[in-house]
């Protein structure tokens, strides 16, 4: 996969081919949030993520521009619970 333009502040360029190998590099204690181009390869990395490694809380969202408005909506309201924010923010967007 070729990035095309910048990745949202803090996130992790793994390729869906390299996520095997690299998943350790993602923190499971927080959720994350998943995203490529159209939303295809996303899904398969949360798939993995949560069946294989044991994340409990993993978003994949369509594209880097959703990815950015959930993050943005998530620090705006960081004083709640993260995860119950991503959730809500998650559906409003899709």
């Amino acid at each position: 996969m070729v990035l095309r333009s910048a990745p949202v502040n803090g996130a992790v360029h793994i390729p869906l081919a390299e996520l095997p190998q690299r998943f350790d590099e993602i923190r499971k204690d927080r959720p994350v949030l998943v995203y490529c181009a159209h939303g295809t390869r996303a899904n398969h990395a949360a798939s993995f993520l949560m069946q294989e490694c044991g994340f409990r809380a993993v978003f994949p969202t369509t594209n880097r521009d959703s990815a950015q408005q959930i993050v943005q909506q998530v620090k705006a309201h960081a004083d709640q619970d993260r995860q119950l924010v991503m959730s809500r923010f998650y559906r409003t967007i899709l």
